[in-house]
């Protein structure tokens, strides 16, 4: 059988954490914003994804 060597002190640190949640999170170490989410998708996108036809018809005709 495993013994519990976790100091009480140890308990405690969880136990604030849990209690405070995401407050002390440092700004930027979470989800992007919106804004921040955009220029990525901007930046990561091909300028030419837009002008390309995806429905060409790439078979040749036969006449």
């Amino acid at each position: 059988m495993m013994e519990n060597v976790t100091t009480p002190d140890q308990y405690e640190l969880l136990e604030m954490s849990k209690i405070s949640g995401f407050i002390d999170r440092a700004r930027g170490t979470g989800r992007p914003t919106k804004k921040d989410r955009r220029s990525i998708e901007e930046f990561t996108t091909p300028e030419f994804m837009d002008d390309f036809d995806f429905d060409f018809d790439f078979e040749e005709d036969n006449e």
